[in-house]
């Protein structure tokens, strides 16, 4: 999988001489698959995620066919890989915790990214072994945290630790 840009979801509009604005329609990718990887808790709702997985979904769905999956709701694993293969990207959409991503994400890939459809032992160098090949995807993550705390290299363990 590639790192996806903005410039791969936007649509590419050129004036090729004449007086409309044409979409280059050979750079539009046809399926995007959004997953939604929030948790709902006491002392966070997952509003925001949810809302930014909702815009996304809104926005893209004019260019592109949008499947979905939030992972909360529960997912079928067969239905899931075939998700990925039939998408050329995927979005992620979750909170960091602690510098991770909330559990029932993980347990997801864990159980979705299954050896034979993902991934096999090619007996090459590590790493090498990937089936998902040309797809891009993109990780949207909100931190909950202002802007001090990322310019401060010593203070967030020192809160912690101290």
């Amino acid at each position: 999988m590639a790192l996806l840009s903005g410039h791969d979801i936007i649509p590419q509009v050129t004036n090729a001489g004449s007086d409309k604005y044409q979409i280059n329609q050979s750079k539009l990718m046809k399926t995007l698959l959004l997953i939604l990887g929030k948790e709902t808790n006491e002392f966070a709702k997952g509003n925001y995620n949810q809302s930014l997985f909702a815009i996304a979904v809104e926005t893209l769905k004019a260019h592109y066919n949008i499947l979905t999956t939030i992972v909360e709701e529960g997912y079928d694993v067969p239905e899931e890989i075939a998700k990925f293969k039939q998408a050329d990207a995927v979005i992620f959409q979750y909170p960091v915790y602690w510098f991770m991503m909330p559990s029932t994400l993980k347990r997801y890939l864990d159980n979705v990214y299954a050896y034979g459809e993902f991934f096999a032992f090619s007996g090459g160098e590590y790493g090498s072994g990937g089936l998902m090949k040309g797809k891009k995807f993109m990780l949207s993550t909100t931190w909950n945290a202002p802007i001090e705390v990322f310019n401060n290299q010593n203070k967030y363990l020192c809160l912690i630790f101290n």
